[in-house]
């Protein structure tokens, strides 16, 4: 393995430095595998894709370590699509091997970013589909203009001051909010493939983003979309980041910042997102807020608040939520469509104060309090500017908070 090493530095993966440690375990697995063999299991799977049905769950762990090893000697000799059909094969046996999607990624990248085996293209010179490029940079992180906001007719103090300077790699994002015809799709592949969510998510229509989902809904939910679409997921329950993310509320995650696959922002990767390029505006846009430009309540009481007061007329049909359809709004200078208003988002970090600044910061490594950024249909204008903070406990679930995915770049 040190040959193979040797080669990916080379080649300069650095992004997957990180998963060269776990991929030496397969030396050793082609020990187990001799042994498995003696045992009866055979030095090839014992059961084609056919008979799969009837296959145990003892044979598919046997049988994914065995095409997993042959990856592994197919990638040394410099045969990637062997190595990456290989791997496949593994994950169809066992789903949750996340060995195998991060060997099936380096071996793509290898071959040149070029279509996996599903025929997705994965060349990082162009944003996936339906995904925005947020270019690399610093900028000033926080509320610069107000430094408090008006709740229930009361001035408290912000939790967005002081400002920091950020420097964040660069990412993509969704360039919309997830919609509810997206997440039923992905969910109900999840729930056929081992997932577990405490809820099912709502939506007052296809094209309107999903709610009533909680962040560890979420979670799950991004990992799901990544094993769906065949990329490394990147939320797990054990720090050597082998168990996939699939079930229960789990405070304790683990990320796995080097993998391809879907997850949610970071409170600084979505505040940098969410201001579309421009430096120290409120609003994605500018200064002010108005019906024309998001959903959100007008309550006429801030003076950038331009109305008309109340819910967005456009929306108020039927019961609530009075979300709107996604990209009904003029997008960001990214690109991004209610980045503002509409849903309020679900990020990864735990809720803490003052911001930490810095390069690509994560937030704090434990707590009880998760953030919501953005706004949604039924907040006040302070609450969709770009600097708002919304604290929220991840297992509350209401009909304003949605979310969106970005993934490395």
């Amino acid at each position: 393995m040190d040959r193979t090493v040797e080669s990916w530095k080379g080649a300069q993966y650095e992004p997957l430095a990180n998963a060269i440690p776990q991929l030496c375990k397969w030396q050793f697995a082609a020990g187990v595998l001799l042994g498995l063999a003696l045992a009866g299991y055979g030095e090839t799977p014992s059961k084609g894709p056919a008979a799969q049905v009837e296959t145990t769950n003892d044979h598919r762990e046997a049988d994914a370590l065995v095409y997993l090893n042959r990856g592994n000697a197919k990638y040394e000799s410099g045969d990637m699509d062997g190595a990456i059909a290989d791997a496949t094969k593994a994950l169809q046996l066992k789903p949750d091997f996340a060995l195998a999607y991060q060997y099936r990624a380096i071996a793509e990248k290898v071959n040149g970013n070029s279509a996996g085996v599903n025929g997705r293209t994965t060349n990082l010179n162009s944003p996936p589909a339906g995904m925005k490029v947020i270019p690399a940079g610093a900028f000033k992180m926080g509320d610069s203009l107000d430094g408090n906001e008006l709740l229930f007719g009361q001035r408290i103090n912000g939790d967005a001051t002081p400002t920091v300077s950020v420097m964040v790699s660069a990412f993509y994002m969704d360039a919309n909010l997830v919609t509810y015809s997206q997440w039923q799709s992905t969910y109900d592949w999840a729930k056929d493939h081992g997932y577990g969510f405490i809820h099912a998510g709502s939506g007052k229509a296809a094209n309107h983003p999903v709610q009533m989902v909680d962040w560890y809904d979420t979670v799950k939910w991004c990992n799901a979309r990544s094993q769906r679409e065949r990329l490394v997921p990147v939320y797990y329950t054990d720090a050597a980041l082998k168990q996939v993310y699939t079930n229960g509320e789990v405070d304790t995650v683990y990320a796995n910042w080097t993998a391809n696959g879907y997850r949610l922002p970071t409170e600084a990767e979505w505040e940098k997102a969410a201001r579309g390029g421009l430096s120290g505006q409120r609003f994605p846009w500018g200064n002010t807020i108005s019906e024309s430009q998001a959903n959100y309540s007008s309550s006429n009481e801030e003076p950038y608040d331009l109305g008309p007061h109340g819910y967005n007329a456009a929306f108020t049909t039927g019961d609530k939520p009075y979300t709107s359809p996604v990209g009904y709004f003029p997008p960001n200078g990214y690109g991004l469509y209610d980045m503002a208003g509409n849903a309020a988002e679900w990020v990864w970090d735990w809720y803490g104060q003052p911001y930490a600044g810095g390069s690509d910061p994560r937030g704090s490594t434990s707590g009880n309090i998760r953030i919501l950024r953005g706004g949604s249909w039924g907040s006040y204008a302070a609450i969709p500017r770009c600097s708002d903070r919304w604290p929220r406990r991840p297992s509350l679930v209401a009909n304003d908070a949605g979310f969106r995915c970005v993934r490395g770049h």
